[in-house]
């Protein structure tokens, strides 16, 4: 993470007055600045062993370099671009994957594939997302979604569906959620597999995510 600070010559100033204008300090819409306004495609070095996707956040040329002297044949995208787009193009590195790893830890808008107004750097220095990071979906039964829970949440939260699928961005209200056989408002057994009433046929692999309150 990065941390705001202040070079100054001054030898009197309000200290408390300087630390307020510090944590209020933002550097906002610079992914929309660095990023490519269309997708660009770097041949493997050599013989093309895989081919991966890459988002663009501000990726380092040489991080692409080293990945085609590893036989990458690697396409960029923006990173304005739809989650469908990216996971429906049949690359060998998918993105969905490093979601579905991220457990230990909430959701940033990068994973989900827009922009993240709400990231603050300072006080302890890690940049905080603006969703929380739900649960894997591993089945469905019926009018219910088998939700692997990885964060807590209950009855009357709206959830936000990542799929590669049609459902991408749609959202739901949790009207209904079971433990086994016994219904449960709160959701709070890491691991646990909860059947989660849904109005959408979802599948494995999508992924569940709550908006933060900002």
């Amino acid at each position: 993470g990065s941390m705001n600070g202040m070079l100054t010559c001054a030898e009197h100033f309000n200290v408390a007055e300087i630390l307020e204008k510090l944590k209020n300090y933002k550097v906002t819409g610079t992914v929309a600045q660095v990023t490519r306004k269309e997708p660009e495609v770097f041949p493997a070095v050599g013989e093309e062993l895989h081919h991966v996707a890459m988002m663009d956040y501000g990726v380092k040329q040489n991080m692409i370099e080293c990945l085609r002297r590893r036989g990458c044949h690697v396409t960029v995208f923006p990173a304005h671009t739809p989650a469908k787009t990216v996971l429906s193009g049949g690359f060998d590195g998918v993105i969905e994957r490093e979601l579905l790893t991220a457990a230990h830890r909430d959701y940033t808008t990068a994973y989900a594939f827009g922009e993240n107004h709400g990231t603050v750097n300072y006080a302890d220095s890690q940049a905080k997302g603006d969703c929380d990071y739900i649960g894997n979906v591993v089945g469905t039964d019926g009018g219910y979604a088998l939700v692997e829970m990885r964060g807590r949440f209950r009855e009357g939260d709206t959830l936000e569906i990542l799929s590669p699928t049609e459902n991408f961005g749609k959202s739901f209200v949790v009207e209904e959620a079971r433990l086994g056989d016994e219904r449960v408002s709160d959701c709070k057994r890491v691991q646990a597999i909860y059947s989660v009433k849904c109005p959408y046929t979802l599948s494995a692999g999508d992924i569940l995510r709550r908006r933060k309150t900002l």
